[in-house]
């Protein structure tokens, strides 16, 4: 499951974060990264969030309702997320070889992105990634 995987990267996103100061640009995209890496299990193939969720997904869920996860807080992230990608722009660039394609670029998007990750509780963030991540690991013993 690859879900247990964007936990971890959630995690290291997190570790690194913490190693700058909060007005550094550097610990802002951190931040934006662990956003989009926590809630990417929860997207559908489409890339939309999906509102009827794989049974895998309901699973480790269960498990992290009953390990103690935050709803609140999961909330809260998901919502982090989608308003992040919501004020996003895509810039297209050409490709530097032979071919006539493009490319989409995601621009970050300073303004929300700042406003977004000031009021971010990282240790709570850290808390409910290492429960789901271990309901990831009950889930895959079922």
């Amino acid at each position: 499951m690859h879900s247990s995987r964007d936990f971890r990267a959630t995690l290291e996103f997190i570790e690194r974060a913490r190693r700058h100061d909060a007005t550094e640009i550097e610990h802002i995209a951190l931040l934006m990264g662990a956003l989009f890496s926590y809630e990417r299990p929860f997207r559908d193939a489409t890339e939309s969030v999906s509102h009827s969720l794989p049974s895998h997904h309901n699973c480790f869920l269960d498990f992290a309702i009953d390990l103690g996860m935050d709803l609140s807080m999961h909330a809260s992230l998901m919502d982090m997320s989608n308003r992040a990608i919501a004020h996003a722009q895509t810039v297209l660039q050409p490709v530097s070889d032979t071919h006539d394609r493009t490319v989409h670029s995601f621009v970050f998007p300073n303004r929300i992105s700042k406003m977004l990750t000031h009021t971010l509780d990282l240790d709570a963030f850290e808390r409910i990634t290492r429960v789901m991540l271990l309901a990831c690991h009950f889930a895959l013993r079922e």
